[in-house]
């Protein structure tokens, strides 16, 4: 158990385990939902995505989630990969998906979520955090802001190419 959210005593936010299978279908079912959200792109993941995951996630080499639970259920996550900074010659931690359910915004788990992805970075000696945020986003925008992210200087561009995947 990493966090417990002040006034949120049925809340737990804990790092994944990838040797559990309740947590990885937590993690898919979590992303799936994020997919389905409008700023994740408004549809489910198809069913080989889904299928994909687990086996994905598990034995990706420093791939990490972070599950919110409400009571015992998963109502946030955050999935992140870790890599080498050549320019910091640190590890990096990339925070690849970050999504809090609707039903339980705006009532600081994502500040809370967010501590605990910095925390494990810190403890990880990550020398660099980085995440990818859409430009219509403004509520996630303001999180990570107040978390101490903002545009690169200079501004990069994210530039993408797909197998034919665009939610990919």
């Amino acid at each position: 158990m990493m966090a417990n959210p002040q006034g949120h005593e049925a809340i737990v936010i804990r790092r994944a385990d990838w040797s559990q299978a309740a947590d990885v279908a937590a993690v898919v079912q979590m992303i799936d939902d994020y997919a389905s959200d409008a700023m994740g792109g408004g549809q489910r993941l198809p069913a080989n995505v889904r299928d994909a995951l687990p086996a994905g996630l598990r034995d990706t080499p420093g791939s990490v989630a972070f599950l919110v639970e409400d009571g015992g259920q998963a109502v946030g996550v955050a999935v992140c990969f870790t890599a080498f900074s050549t320019f910091v010659g640190k590890p990096k931690l990339h925070i690849h998906d970050f999504s809090i359910n609707p039903s339980h915004r705006r009532r600081g788990l994502g500040r809370a979520l967010m501590q605990s992805v910095l925390d494990y970075a810190d403890e990880a000696g990550c020398g660099k955090v980085t995440l990818e945020v859409r430009s219509d986003n403004a509520a996630a925008q303001r999180l990570y802001r107040a978390a101490g992210f903002g545009p690169s200087d200079p501004p990069y561009e994210f530039w993408t190419r797909t197998d034919g995947n665009p939610a990919s």
